[in-house]
């Protein structure tokens, strides 16, 4: 359909988690270049999540003593304590989750 009618395909919101088991950082970069290379072959336009969260899907590392994650240290203890980033499940379940179910 893309071919026929001569339009751009785009694929968002994906990428990988690297604040899980640390043995599989390798593994789940590598699935990454995996997928960049067939949307690099096919032509597809795309956008991995990296903006989303510092230290879970981010390219970057920062300094955890850095004054922006200072400054923000609140916030994420917040978001860990209400469970706002479910989609986390390897992490250990907080208290609310239980509470909720």
């Amino acid at each position: 359909m893309r071919k026929k009618h001569n339009v751009p395909i785009w694929v968002g919101e994906f990428g990988s988690v690297y604040n899980g088991v640390a043995t599989e950082i390798p593994d789940r970069l590598r699935a990454l270049d995996d997928q960049l290379d067939v949307f690099e072959e096919a032509g597809a336009h795309w956008t991995t999540w990296t903006y989303k969260d510092v230290g879970v899907m981010g390219w970057v590392a920062l300094d955890p003593e850095c004054e922006y994650l200072q400054r923000i240290a609140r916030i994420e203890r917040a978001k860990l304590i209400l469970d706002t980033d479910f989609w986390m499940q390897w992490l250990p379940a907080p208290t609310i989750r239980g509470m909720v179910q």
